[in-house]
């Protein structure tokens, strides 16, 4: 059996260090194997995933350097450009870039499938571009807090100066190395748990505040409208109809606003059928109705018919539909601007 066989083989049975060796191995005999590089990223990749430690920049650079020998060698290898996505996104932080990389891989996934054995990695890259797309709301919801309360800010210092503290505790003690794992995993949680319980109370305060703002111009505003009541009868009609029209405005804010909060579903027309995830790269059939790209054409793979319909579809069939695109982009840039 060769190497590059044997490495599949390990990484099948989850056993990430082996796959990494004979990865190892198999590019001695195949230094220009573009694929090798690709395989031997997303086995350093998973194996990070298996530890209980936070990974260190040395074990993400490695991902990341394998990844670009690989689309150097094949510069549409998008199993390269996604683990690179990945390594931007939670190794180095920079989000934006690694969602631009993944949607970079999205695109290349589909225009290459039939040269794939497997049709899943579309899917998986576009669950990753819903779940990064989610990092970044909570990020800039983050960032609102602290820009629009300063205490918010104090308060996240001061448990993460406890969170290094009793880290450091544990340290210095002389554990064995599962039970120092389980207690430094344990503590990443609960103080990944108490930021979350610090933004939720202060989006909470955020939001009952303006709540009483808005009841305080609400009734200024009536206040107004009644004086002019006295002055004669036909601006008393006309404040009459203004003040309606500002109560169903007032109304409506208020609706889009609860649906803007970030802990509230997205509307059903802006969710794929399939997947019930919001949509990302939305495509519409002859029937009329869309469904997103990636797992429409996953169910064509193994049926030629509409999902709803049962009529017969093909993908060339289906055409984008840029305007639905535009609505969940809008949707979701709306609920990560959502500043107080």
């Amino acid at each position: 059996m060769l190497f590059k066989d044997k490495a599949l083989e390990a990484l099948k049975e989850g056993n990430y260090t082996g796959a990494i060796n004979f990865y190892t191995l198999a590019l001695k005999n195949e230094p220009s194997n573009s694929k090798l590089f690709s395989s031997r990223a997303k086995a350093y990749y998973l194996n990070l995933q298996t530890g209980s430690s936070n990974p260190t920049q040395a074990q993400w650079k490695k991902i990341a350097d394998d990844c670009s020998t690989s689309l150097s060698l094949d510069k549409d290898n998008y199993d390269a450009i996604y683990y690179n996505a990945l390594v931007q996104s939670y190794g180095y932080k920079r989000l934006e870039k690694g969602l631009k990389l993944l949607n970079e891989a999205y695109t290349k996934s589909l225009s290459r499938v039939k040269q794939s054995k497997h049709y899943l990695l579309p899917q998986e890259i576009y669950m990753e571009i819903l779940k990064l797309k989610a990092n970044i709301r909570e990020m800039r919801l983050h960032e609102n807090l602290a820009n629009a309360n300063p205490f918010f800010n104090k308060l996240v210092y001061l448990l993460q100066q406890e969170y290094e503290r009793k880290l450091k505790e544990l340290m210095s003690k002389d554990m064995q190395k599962p039970a120092f794992d389980y207690a430094t995993t344990k503590l990443a949680v609960e103080y990944n748990n108490e930021i979350k319980q610090l933004i939720d109370m202060f989006e909470l305060k955020r939001r009952n505040v303006e709540e009483q703002h808005k009841e305080v111009k609400e009734l200024k505003k009536d206040e107004q409208k009644n004086g002019k009541n006295n002055n004669s009868s036909s601006s008393s009609s006309s404040s009459s109809d203004s003040s309606i029209a500002s109560s169903g405005s007032g109304s409506g804010n208020s609706e889009k606003k609860q649906a803007l909060d970030v802990g509230i579903e997205a509307p059903e027309y802006l969710c794929d059928p399939i997947s019930f995830n919001i949509f990302h790269d939305p495509v519409i059939t002859p029937s009329g109705q869309s469904f997103e790209r990636s797992w429409l054409f996953q169910y064509l793979s193994s049926n030629e018919c509409d999902p709803l319909t049962r009529q017969k579809l093909t993908k060339e069939d289906c055409y984008p539909n840029l305007g639905l695109k535009a609505c969940a982009d809008r949707y979701l840039e709306d609920v990560a601007n959502h500043s107080p």
